[in-house]
């Protein structure tokens, strides 16, 4: 759970540094005083595992080890 949380955050901050690190730091604020859906929320991400979610997060990953690969 927590990496899919993590790829959607970091999809975010290649959209919108600013933004995705600041929704970040408000999740992080949250502590343990909300529910886990709620952080991802606040984070910017999705509390979901359906396939878009997860094809959305794979697919990002598969693109940046293909790039990183042809370094």
């Amino acid at each position: 759970m927590a990496q899919l949380g993590a790829v959607q955050i970091w999809a975010n901050a290649l959209q919108n540094q600013a933004e995705a690190t600041a929704a970040y730091r408000r999740a992080l604020a949250l502590g343990g005083t909300a529910p886990l859906p709620r952080l991802f929320q606040t984070a910017g991400a999705k509390f979901q595992f359906d396939t878009q979610t997860l094809g959305n997060a794979v697919e990002l990953l598969e693109r940046t080890i293909e790039k990183l690969s042809s370094v």
